[in-house]
């Protein structure tokens, strides 16, 4: 790459960061996974087992959270704790990660001189609207798709390079994106199967990439219990609460309309530019599969993305458009790839042309209609939740456990022992894992459509053993008669 086009793409990552720093949101919602990560993060900063958190781990329910998170994003949020920041400088963290993933992206994809469609892949991922506001929340996935990216990087200069130095670092940024989030576990075989139909295949280097992965993965095995993954995968009420995985993948094809605009089935034409641009974006990239097949011309990524989608699929996995996170700078450049193989150049760069300015002007529409710039209204920091965590501070003792359909949160805010309630059952089958988990106060509300469905009906039904001992307009907190 020629020094003008890196300038030029290393001066838009900077305006795009600044745009996401001074539009940091103060709050969070209720989303409890933010506060599993920095309560380790906080355990590693003051020399506690990492584990030790007041979260009791329900596994009839173990898709609310296991009983520990790898490592990778807990230790990073320790920087922020060390330097006495909040969680401010938290989601300052997901902006440096979002400009490092630019920078890998500018250096990772190649075009031609003059080309504007690298430039505008950066202004794309750089001021999404939906990867803006998943900056301001305390999760994981932002670091991984930069250490996902990073890593791919490094094993293309792997080959332009003397020695194993950059196949060690791939294989290490693997292990790194893996102890962010386990899918990473798929990339290691996706890079030695991209040197393998490449007729790259060096056994020595190979040997060092999968060792620097290898190694501290198992470290991270032999320190880290991250057992509790594993119920995720064989509970017996998976087939009842998750998608099939044919459902998990009409679910990823309406994330791909998703991911242009916040909220774009709110409005027609948004609706349909948006799903217009998920159906150009699978069609350009089909266009370039089919060309890399029949070339045996398939790289790292192409293998990813199936291993990816295929894991998801299979195992009911789907969490929302975040899932897709990390496929689609790849799906969008190839997409850009295929529409040229399609139509040739000048059609090629057309109808790239299009598609940035379909995907800018929904961009204009979500910041102008639908993005909110202020605090955030409710969560957790709402009056109504953080009132109601005082009072339980107050009222319990640390031998107490805490039934709330939040139980991260409740740990986080009130440093009492909490847990979830199983996921189906009847009245004999909750009080019994009440009595189990020691729970002393149970708390409902119907912010949560779950306690409206479950809970509300049980403490009507079960007075007699229920104390109302706190209320207020989102949350009822009842002690449990002994």
């Amino acid at each position: 790459m020629n020094a003008k086009r890196a300038a030029a793409g290393l001066a838009l990552i900077a305006l795009c960061a600044v745009f996401q720093f001074f539009t940091i949101r103060d709050g969070h919602p209720w989303m409890d996974d933010a506060f599993m990560y920095i309560m380790h993060a906080d355990n590693l900063v003051s020399g506690r087992p990492y584990a030790d958190t007041c979260y009791v781990y329900n596994p009839e329910n173990p898709y609310v959270g296991p009983r520990a998170y790898p490592p990778g994003y807990p230790a990073v949020l320790t920087v922020p704790l060390k330097l006495g920041g909040g969680l401010k400088a938290m989601k300052a963290g997901n902006v440096f990660f979002l400009s490092g993933l630019l920078a890998c992206l500018l250096f990772f994809f190649t075009s031609p001189a003059g080309d504007f469609r690298l430039l505008g892949l950066l202004a794309l991922f750089g001021l999404n609207p939906v990867l803006w506001d998943y900056k301001d929340l305390v999760y994981s996935d932002i670091l991984f798709c930069c250490l996902l990216y990073l890593s791919l990087l490094l094993h293309r200069l792997s080959y332009s390079r003397p020695g194993l130095a950059m196949h060690a670092l791939a294989g290490f940024c693997a292990y790194l994106a893996y102890a962010v989030r386990p899918l990473g576990a798929l990339l290691p075989a996706a890079l030695v199967l991209e040197d393998l139909l490449a007729g790259k295949a060096d056994r020595r280097r190979q040997a060092v990439l999968c060792a620097c992965f290898l190694a501290p993965a198992a470290a991270q095995a032999f320190f880290f219990d991250l057992s509790s993954y594993a119920d995720q995968l064989a509970s017996p009420i998976r087939s009842a609460l998750l998608p099939s995985a044919v459902k998990v993948l009409k679910e990823f094809l309406f994330s791909l309309k998703g991911f242009w605009a916040l909220g774009p089935e709110t409005s027609l034409p948004a609706a349909l530019a948006a799903l217009a641009l998920a159906f150009l974006t699978l069609f350009g990239f089909a266009a370039g599969l089919v060309r890399r097949v029949r070339e045996s011309k398939l790289e790292a990524m192409d293998f990813f993305a199936a291993f990816y989608l295929l894991t998801v699929a299979g195992f009911g996995m789907y969490d929302g458009v975040r899932y897709i996170f990390p496929l689609m700078p790849y799906l969008v450049w190839k997409a850009f790839e295929g529409f040229e193989i399609f139509g040739g150049a000048v059609m090629g760069r057309r109808a790239a042309a299009a598609f940035l300015a379909a995907a800018f002007a929904l961009y204009g529409w979500s910041f102008a209609i639908k993005a909110e710039y202020g605090p955030m209204n409710g969560g957790p920091y709402g009056r109504p939740a953080q009132e109601m965590f005082g009072f339980l501070k107050g009222a319990s003792s640390a031998a107490d456990t805490i039934i709330f359909v939040k139980p991260r949160s409740m740990c986080f805010f009130t440093g009492r022992k909490s847990s979830i309630y199983p996921p189906y059952g009847n009245d004999a089958h909750f009080t019994a894992y009440f009595r189990e988990a020691g729970a002393s106060y149970l708390v409902v509300s119907r912010v949560f459509g779950q306690d409206a469905l479950y809970l509300y009906g049980f403490a009507e039904r079960n007075r007699a053993s229920l104390e109302k001992v706190y209320d207020n307009p989102d949350f009822k907190v009842f002690r449990l008669r002994k």
